[in-house]
């Protein structure tokens, strides 16, 4: 597992900001087993102002992704109230795991994670309707996204 922590200074409006990006790559064993250096970067949503302003989320989210549909990469947000275990994967028509994005504990926070078409192995995905879920203790969601080919 790789941690890096950037922090980064901009100006919106005639106000300073500072923020933080917390990113962590996570590779599941098979990954790590054949080598393919395919990873997943999950990042925490800092930026988000309900995180900046309510001091992180009282309640579980899974945002719709964007873009949708998409061609080369999407985004999916979500927010866990508590440190726990979470997983989010991505699943075909039949019900099948074609990626797992996140599958470990997290904090408290709000998060975003890029998905790029491709399956556990590597390879690209067909053309289609998708479905990625968020599974955590007390909570169990759903959404549904259309990837298109270059």
């Amino acid at each position: 597992m790789l941690l890096n922590k950037l922090s980064y200074v901009f100006v919106l409006a005639g106000v300073l900001i500072v923020s933080n990006i917390h990113t962590v790559a996570i590779a599941n064993s098979q990954n790590q087993q054949e080598s393919t250096g395919n990873t997943v970067q999950l990042q925490s949503d800092e930026d988000n102002l309900r995180g900046e302003l309510g001091g992180g989320p009282n309640d579980y989210n899974l945002s719709f992704n964007l873009p949708d549909p998409f061609d080369s990469k999407t985004t999916i947000r979500f927010a866990v109230p508590s440190k726990e275990a979470v997983s989010i994967n991505v699943y075909n028509n039949n019900w099948q795991v074609v990626r797992t994005l996140v599958s470990g504990v997290v904090d408290k926070g709000y998060y975003k994670i890029e998905w790029d078409g491709k399956d556990d192995q590597g390879a690209q995905v067909a053309d289609g309707i998708y479905y990625y879920r968020l599974k955590a203790e007390n909570f169990d969601n759903v959404g549904k996204m259309f990837f298109l080919a270059d």
